[in-house]
Order: structure tokens, then sequence, then C-alpha cells
């Protein structure tokens, strides 16, 4: 789960490049990555209960203007 979130949001790989590295289907890559999204939006609500919706809106904003 944390490989393939790394290799999707950080080093900047596609899903199908992800998967073809991997060894495992496009929707495997896509179900890890809702997975670890899930997790950290969870560990965030729980660590800034105030604050995830600016993180999380952060985070979108800056995944889409890239």
């Amino acid at each position: 789960c944390r490989k393939v979130f790394v290799m999707s949001r950080f080093d900047g790989f596609k899903n199908r490049e992800i998967a073809l590295k991997l060894n495992i289907s496009t929707t495997a890559v896509e179900k890890h990555i809702r997975k670890a999204l899930s997790s950290l939006t969870a560990y965030f609500e729980k660590q800034y209960p105030f604050n995830i919706y600016i993180i999380i809106f952060s985070c979108l904003l800056s995944t889409y203007l890239d």
C-alpha cells in the first residue's frame, strides 16, 4: 500500500506504470491508493480533527495543479 502510494504521489508514476513495475493490475493499484488515502485521512482526523479538511483540500489541489 505504502509503496504504491509513494510511487504514485511522490515519484510521479502513472497507475499503469506502477502496475507494470509491481506486476499487479491497475485495479489493484487503485485499491492500494484508496486504502492509503483512507488510512492517511483517518490518521489526520484523529491527530488534527479541525484541520483535516484543509489538509485534504490542499493535497487534492496540489495533485491537480501539478
